[in-house]
């Protein structure tokens, strides 16, 4: 009944993740390297790799921040003017 069906749900996905784990029938691992080379140990320049995603979050921020100053400074400049006259 609904018992053995939900069973068979939790059978199936705890067989996925083993498998997913490395534990299932097939290969270990996709990538292969010649036995007794040693990994390509390259350094990875996170700034060079990010920048670009670092670019379009900070530009928007400067732009806002300089037009909100500019803003300030054309009102008062405003104000100082009505105060006068």
């Amino acid at each position: 009944g609904a018992h053995a069906a939900a069973g068979a749900h939790a059978a199936a996905g705890a067989h996925a993740a083993a498998g997913a784990a490395g534990g299932g029938g097939g290969p270990a691992s996709t990538y292969t390297r010649a036995p007794g080379a040693a990994p390509a140990a390259e350094p990875i320049d996170l700034l060079a790799s990010a920048r670009g995603s670092i670019i379009k979050r900070v530009v928007p921020l400067v732009v806002a921040v300089v037009a909100v100053l500019i803003l300030r400074r054309c009102l008062r400049h405003r104000r100082a003017r009505r105060a006068i006259d």
